[in-house]
This record gives structure tokens, C-alpha cells and sequence, in this order.
């Protein structure tokens, strides 16, 4: 069961805030507007967050990985051929060996 105080708090909230709105009609609107225009922005930027994350999955599903390893041939023309390191398949599988090496 409500209690009499309880209707009347609430009663009395509800017609404070209709008495607010209706007395200051601009400063209302105004504040109507900037929540309007603020959760359009959120929105607008949730979307475009959205659509990004889907166009880079897309993207990164359709394409195909092409790797090819090759020398450099202007940056070691001053390296005999003897100077170059011997890689192993394991080297290959790890890039960071491979550029230590060659530096």
C-alpha cells in the first residue's frame, strides 16, 4: 500500500518539473536540443565504428597472403658471397633471425 507522502512527493516532484519546463520555455528547448543533437552524434560515430570494424574484416577475409623473401641485391653489393649467412628453415619461419643476420 502507498502512504499518503508518497503520492504527494511524487505529485509534488512531477509538478515542480512541469512548472520548470513551462516557465522557462528556452532554457527547456535548449537543453532538449543539445541531448538531440549530442546522442545523434553518438550514434553517428557508433555506426561509423561499426562499419569500419566490418569493412576491415571483410577486407582481411578476401585477401590472400603473399609473402616473398628475396635479397637485396643493391644493399649487399659491397657483401661477397661467402659473407652472407647460411639460413635454415627454421631461420625462415622466423623473420627476426633473419633480419638480425643480414644486419
Amino acid at each position: 500500500m502507498l502512504s499518503e507522502t508518497h503520492l504527494t512527493v511524487d505529485m509534488n516532484f512531477f509538478k515542480r518539473a512541469m512548472i520548470s519546463i513551462l516557465r522557462r520555455p528556452v532554457k527547456t528547448l535548449i537543453l532538449l536540443l543539445l541531448v538531440l543533437i549530442l546522442g545523434t552524434v553518438i550514434t553517428g560515430a557508433i555506426s561509423v565504428e561499426g562499419a569500419i570494424n566490418n569493412t576491415d574484416a571483410n577486407l582481411r577475409r578476401q585477401m590472400r597472403p603473399i609473402v616473398s623473401i628475396d635479397l637485396d641485391w643493391r644493399g649487399t653489393a659491397d657483401i661477397s658471397f661467402f659473407d652472407l649467412p647460411i639460413l635454415t628453415p627454421t631461420d625462415v619461419r622466423n623473420w627476426r633471425v633473419i633480419i638480425c643476420r643480414l644486419l
